[in-house]
């Protein structure tokens, strides 16, 4: 007892350590936690999930269900063709997707030249972020260089030849970014 003189702790300090089997290294890894049991706990139960460090970084700047950032829109109604152009019986399909829209497109015009206007798109919200090139489907002998999609909205075609008989068809699907 004579060894106790310069302690510091009350009895009821000394008392909350009764049965503590930690070791000193075991106790200072908790030095500067400053959250509360239930913080620990859900770590402990986050570990155990299997979830990686680097999964749960991923987390980082997540401010809604991440599922509906998912959804994929029909947009299909902003968009509008050009003069003289239409729909070959298959009407313009469009759908965004977490900064991408998809066009499918079928139409027809009976004379066409290049720079033509084939669609154009009347959100600006949803306007090309540069200028993209899609492929164009040959049908019944037409030919086109390819549909420039400009930042406008508008998609035009490029170089067309039109060796095939009637009017010259558009058939094309592709992505761009806005």
């Amino acid at each position: 007892m004579a060894n106790l003189g310069s302690l510091t702790a009350s009895v009821d300090e000394l008392n909350k350590l009764d049965g503590v089997t930690a070791s000193t290294a075991e106790l200072n890894k908790l030095t500067g936690f400053t959250g509360a049991v239930a913080d620990l706990n859900y770590a402990k139960d986050l570990n155990a999930t299997g979830v990686t460090n680097t999964e749960f970084d991923y987390l980082d700047g997540v401010t809604s269900n991440i599922q509906t950032q998912f959804t994929v829109t029909d947009r299909s109604s902003l968009w509008s063709y050009g003069s003289g152009f239409s729909d070959n019986n298959h009407a313009i399909r469009a759908y965004s997707f977490n900064g991408f829209m998809f066009l499918s497109l079928n139409c027809v015009k009976a004379s066409i030249s290049s720079g033509d206007d084939v669609v154009s798109i009347s959100n600006s919200n949803f306007h090309p972020d540069q200028r993209y090139s899609a492929p164009i489907v040959s049908h019944e002998g037409d030919l086109a260089f390819t549909l420039n999609i400009k930042t406008d909205g508008v998609i035009e075609v490029q170089l067309p030849v039109n060796p095939g008989s009637g009017n010259f068809h558009v058939v094309s699907n592709f992505w761009y970014r806005f």
